[in-house]
């Protein structure tokens, strides 16, 4: 049609020195010995080599490495009851899976790890590591993890005590979730976070990159400059409340003072257990004074809250002025001067404003409020975050 001879547009295939190619496959097939032609092409490709999975496939079967093989697939097999096959997920958030991995580290020391996978879209929602772990544990993390990414409809766990601790099945059922438990001895049940088991376990807990390849595969490494390293050492939590009288000291002395903001502020935090930030952030738009309430859009831990007022923070916020958009409008520096000079005035030094914060959730305890009651209204995201800051009289 284009009368040009066919001879001349002959195409002619491109030799390929596949020499280098080959020892970077070999080499990733000695150190990942578990895996097949396609997981070593998904490596490569990672390095940079532009190679699809048929061309290493050649190149696996010409230096004699090991292929899967290919079995018949089998009929399902299942109780009559099988959760796998009565119940599948349809939508994200449909159900939950959970599951312990239990390891040592090199010194022989346990730990233990809860996997949470959303059996829909297969995410591995949550890797959580601890020493020990009970059923306690397990639902701070899943209270964490529901503030995050929303409650799913299901959550389906094994038979182990930490999960079907009697409180944690009965905190599901309040908040909604509906625990179902795999059939015992049937850990295929659970086949979607068993398998995510498994890959943690074979790309991540024996790796041992520095272990095993000094002592195992002989290569002239040094000692692991990780196991150099000593996580920090938490500061104790503070314990300090106020004292008898120290209350009605710091009231007289900041009447006195020309800043008429000051006495307010200290109020709020010990009535509310509002941050020093989250009380001067405060806008007349967030606040209903006739339903005693204030609505925080953005706390320190990215989520919003509301918080009722009793008659005492209701008279400190309305002697604040109304011709402002904020009822204290001034900055956090100015605040925290008049706060340290209110201090040194009464010659309390030791106490700071946060310590206000651990006077107001104490005093909830102290009044008889539930966990769950205080940490709705100081944004505590987990019970031992909250236990801190208590020291109950």
């Amino acid at each position: 049609m284009l009368g040009v001879a066919r001879s001349t547009l002959k195409y002619k295939p491109v030799q390929h020195d596949d020499e280098a190619l080959r020892l970077a496959m070999i080499r990733l097939a000695k150190a990942y010995g578990r895996y097949g032609y396609r997981k070593i092409t998904q490596l490569l490709q990672i390095d940079g080599w532009k190679v699809n999975h048929k061309r290493i496939e050649r190149l696996w079967r010409e230096e004699g490495l090991q292929l899967p093989q290919r079995h018949k697939k089998r009929k399902r097999l299942y109780h009559k009851n099988s959760s796998v096959i009565r119940l599948r997920p349809h939508h994200q958030n449909h159900i939950w899976s959970i599951d312990f991995v239990h390891d040592k580290l090199t010194n022989g020391r346990g730990y233990k790890m809860l996997t949470v996978i959303d059996e829909y879209t297969r995410e591995a929602l949550c890797v959580a590591v601890r020493s020990k772990m009970n059923a306690n544990d397990v639902l701070d993390v899943l209270f964490d993890l529901i503030l995050k990414r929303g409650k799913p409809k299901f959550i389906r766990s094994d038979n182990g005590p930490e999960f079907i601790a009697k409180h944690l099945q009965t905190w599901l059922r309040k908040v909604g979730i509906e625990p179902i438990q795999i059939y015992p001895g049937s850990p295929w049940e659970n086949g979607y976070n068993e398998r995510f088991n498994g890959t943690l376990r074979n790309e991540v807990l024996n790796a041992e990159w520095f272990y095993t390849a000094r002592v195992e595969w002989g290569w002239p490494l040094p000692n692991n400059p990780i196991s150099l390293i000593r996580m920090p050492k938490t500061n104790p939590p503070r314990e300090r409340r106020l004292k008898d009288g120290e209350f009605e000291r710091l009231r007289i002395a900041a009447e006195k003072s020309r800043s008429w903001y000051l006495w307010p502020v200290v109020v709020l935090a010990i009535e509310t257990a509002m941050r020093r930030g989250e009380i001067l952030g405060l806008r007349w738009e967030h606040i209903d004074l006739d339903r005693k309430t204030v609505f925080l859009p953005l706390t320190k831990n990215g989520l919003s809250r509301w918080i009722p007022l009793n008659d005492e923070a209701v008279a400190q916020l309305s002697k604040a002025p109304k011709d402002t958009d904020r009822p204290f409008p001034l900055t956090d520096v100015a605040f925290r001067q008049a706060w340290d000079r209110l201090r040194h005035r009464v010659d309390i030094t030791d106490l700071t404003f946060h310590d206000l914060r651990h006077e107001a959730i104490s005093r909830m305890f102290d009044s008889g409020m539930k966990i769950h009651e205080v940490m709705a209204v100081s944004g505590h995201r987990t019970a031992s975050q909250l236990n801190r800051y208590v020291q109950v009289n």
